[in-house]
């Protein structure tokens, strides 16, 4: 799908970025390091691993939780993970399997709402929470940013196509927006 302006005329409700240039990592913390790992993502980038669904962000690394030991580590530049990790964790390389879209905008919550199973309302889903799930029946990892809303998704890249379509269709009717490019919208 092509970077363009989608649905209703006027300024657009939803807006998405396509992130490419982000450097990610699928951390399994070994059996009986979970302190060792602790210590060494704080050496590395300021952070304590999250043991719940939620993002940490130190050092130009966030950190999510995904699961019991089981973490996304996302950095805006290459990044060494094993190498500031050391061998208590099992880091796969994830940058060209994934890709990231932010989303934001007045109505992005409410376009969200028709094809995610995450009550994302203010009381319910604040900033650095996150959620692994499904998007219309695509795999999706994504965290709160900030208050504005601004989200960050994380899909398979074999389903972005599919992904920027299925939010372009539930955004139509507030307006969409998609951009290429690095940086937040």
């Amino acid at each position: 799908m092509p970077p363009g302006i989608y649905g209703v005329a006027g300024a657009p409700g939803v807006i998405a970025r396509r992130r490419e240039d982000l450097a990610i990592a699928a951390i399994v913390v070994r059996k009986n390091a979970a302190s060792q790992i602790a210590a060494a993502m704080q050496s590395a980038f300021g952070v304590t691993p999250p043991s719940t669904p939620h993002a940490v962000t130190g050092s130009g690394v966030t950190v999510v939780g995904i699961g019991p030991g089981r973490m996304l580590a996302i950095a805006d530049a290459p990044r060494d993970f094993a190498q500031s990790l050391g061998d208590h964790a099992a880091i796969t390389e994830q940058s060209d399997a994934n890709i990231v879209f932010d989303l934001s905008g007045p109505k992005v919550r409410m376009a969200l709402a028709k094809c995610l199973a995450v009550d994302l309302d203010r009381a319910a889903f604040k900033p650095s929470d996150a959620a692994t799930t499904s998007c219309g029946y695509i795999g999706v990892t994504l965290w709160q940013i900030d208050a504005a809303p601004t989200y960050r998704l994380l899909i398979a890249r074999s389903y972005a196509a599919a992904f920027a379509r299925l939010v372009a269709d539930s955004a139509a009717e507030y307006g969409f927006d998609l951009r290429d490019g690095v940086g937040q919208p």
